[in-house]
């Protein structure tokens, strides 16, 4: 089994789901082999967060890490556990610090890529890196059977991809009222096209191994990216479509004749039970999402609701002050809830009714009509019972936490902590350079 995982990649800027511009030439090859997902959606518009909800079908505030500042907590049991447990082969290639194995992403894994002390890499690896990696991993590992992961970074900002990636989009640049930058699809376009190109390289490997008919292939996104729509450039403060809607590609080989486009709406913490549904493995361990098996099968699944949620960067898991926004999707309406931090950027709450507005882009909160006012008052009480059924069973915590600790130690002490500050502020800078932290 190989999960492959996509950095900020919107699903509106590949070939396979509508895209004009050559970006992604081996995924939409690899979609005419696999089941396609037009609504997949993350729960979490954080790099770390959401894979954690990939990697153990549950939802954030259920997993405890609410944000890419939190450690994952060891108790949290991650798919690599338990096909390692089974006797696969596992192995890691993260592409970026905030999930690695200081995040406690390594659990479960032989072999994972740990190439921090390189001075070449910093606190993100380009694709080109990513795939020289698992490729001398591919060619000297045993033939049982495996499970890697491998994780591409590259269209998160900074766009730096070789020029002649970006050189094949025509400059368009996407701005917001309330800042001066201004950012160049042509960029962020390229960097897809470089990170599909050693998509493609790394699906050649298993190929040319005679291994791709036995292999299930997930190539999945943690979460999109603003480019300008709700005026916002990024991710982490908000979960309108552009953040929240990603691509999902699945090739099963016992399912191959079976191939079609899905168009229900399923979430990206269905991903674990229907891999373990797949391999027919039984599991006592809590899972939210539910198995897509039933759609391989030319089957529908019954609609439900979707939630999603943000909570920026902070120190408290549930403090009045951390920036948080909730929403729930489905049955034709989407309802976002901003807590009072949060509405003093947005001022209200958000209900859009998708059927009509796909895009959100007409915030229908303070319609007079009765029906709407109806619809507005049931989705958010399911919305509330959602986020309080949701606490966590298992919390992660502050990966600067322990290192405070000991500074306040020695402050009162009258110790030197120097070393100690300059590890926070390293990691925080790391942080804010990522545009996780302001």
């Amino acid at each position: 089994m190989l999960i492959i995982t996509l950095d900020t990649t919107r699903p509106d800027h590949l070939g396979v789901y509508g895209y004009d511009y050559p970006t992604s030439p081996e995924m939409d090859e690899f979609a005419k082999k696999s089941f396609v997902f037009d609504n997949a959606f993350t729960v979490i518009s954080h790099t770390s967060s959401s894979h954690a909800s990939i990697f153990t079908g549950l939802y954030p505030k259920t997993h405890g890490g609410l944000n890419n500042n939190w450690i994952m907590n060891e108790s949290l049991v991650f798919i690599s556990e338990i096909l390692k447990e089974k006797g696969y082969l596992t192995a890691g290639f993260p592409a970026c610090f905030v999930v690695d194995h200081n995040r406690n992403f390594d659990q479960g894994y032989d072999y994972f890529s740990k190439k921090y002390n390189d001075p070449d890499y910093g606190f993100r690896r380009d694709a080109d890196y990513v795939f020289e990696d698992f490729q001398q991993w591919w060619e000297n590992k045993s033939d049982d059977a495996f499970f890697a992961w491998v994780h591409f970074y590259d269209p998160h900002r900074d766009y730096n991809a070789p020029k002649e990636y970006s050189d094949m989009f025509p400059s368009r640049l996407v701005t917001t009222t309330d800042s001066s930058d201004a950012w160049d699809l042509a960029g962020y376009d390229g960097e897809i096209a470089y990170m599909d190109h050693y998509v493609g390289r790394i699906l050649d490997l298993i190929e040319e191994s005679g291994k791709m008919n036995e292999t299930i292939v997930v190539i999945v996104g943690d979460h999109g990216e603003g480019l300008g729509n709700h005026n916002y450039l990024e991710h982490s403060e908000y979960i309108y479509r552009e953040q929240m809607m990603v691509p999902l590609m699945i090739s099963i080989p016992k399912f191959s004749e079976r191939i079609q486009r899905i168009d229900d709406n399923v979430e990206t913490i269905d991903l674990m039970p229907t891999l373990i549904d797949i391999l027919g493995i039984n599991t006592t361990n809590k899972m939210q999402g539910r198995s897509l098996v039933p759609v391989f099968r030319d089957e529908r699944l019954p609609e439900k609701f979707i939630f999603g949620e943000t909570r920026v960067t902070g120190k408290e898991l549930y403090s009045p002050n951390r920036h948080t926004r909730l929403s729930i999707s489905g049955f034709g309406w989407k309802y976002i809830f901003n807590n009072e931090i949060s509405k003093k950027k947005n001022g209200t709450d958000e209900l859009f009714n998708l059927d009509q507005d796909p895009y959100e882009e007409k915030n229908l909160i303070d319609s007079d009509d009765p029906e709407i006012i109806k619809k507005k008052a049931y989705l958010l009480s399911k919305l509330m019972i959602w986020d309080k059924d949701a606490r966590p069973y298992s919390q992660g915590y502050d990966v600067n936490a322990e290192t405070r600790k000991i500074i306040e130690d020695k402050k009162e002490k009258n110790q030197d902590y120097s070393a100690e500050k300059k590890e926070i502020d390293a990691i925080e800078k790391a942080l804010r350079d990522l545009g996780y932290m302001s």
